[in-house]
């Protein structure tokens, strides 16, 4: 008997040892996937790098902001509130106009004399207006098929 424990204590030796190997064998597996996984990682990560340009991307970003600002800007203008404006003085600059005096531009203070507006009939010779009605457009080429094919 003492010697089938010997052979069972050797064959339970060698199966630890195989075990032990397998789970060698199996970590370093996982050992070599992680390394080329962190390899390929960090080839994708110097392409990427590669790729960028950071005076690029300062400049890219300072038209960004360029851009808002004028963006910013026009909404601003486009928003102008309009109910501030003296409908007094417009009405009495609209009457000076009306009545032929000078106006001055205030931009560049150039003064302008505008004419009387002319008073009584305007003698224009305009075209008489056209009595009856109105001639029917031409036909249509579709118009015109159908005609035909209904003769056939």
């Amino acid at each position: 008997m003492k010697q089938f424990e010997k052979e069972a204590l050797k064959l339970d030796n060698v199966i630890m040892r195989v075990e032990g190997q397998q789970l060698a064998i199996e970590s370093a597996g996982v050992t070599s996937t992680a390394v080329g996984a962190i390899r390929t990682g960090l080839k994708t990560q110097r392409e990427i790098a590669n790729t960028l340009d950071p005076d690029k991307i300062a400049e890219d970003l300072d038209e960004i902001q360029d851009l808002i600002q004028d963006t910013e800007e026009v909404t601003e203008i486009m928003s102008h509130n309009y109910d501030d404006i003296d409908e007094d003085e417009l009405l009495a600059e609209l009457n000076d106009i009306d009545e032929g005096e000078t106006v001055s531009n205030p931009s560049n203070s150039v003064e302008i004399r505008l004419p009387s507006p002319p008073k009584g009939e305007l003698d224009i010779n305009l075209p008489p207006v056209p009595a009856g009605k109105p001639k029917p457009v031409a036909e249509t080429d579709e118009d015109a098929l159908t005609k035909l094919e209904a003769a056939m």
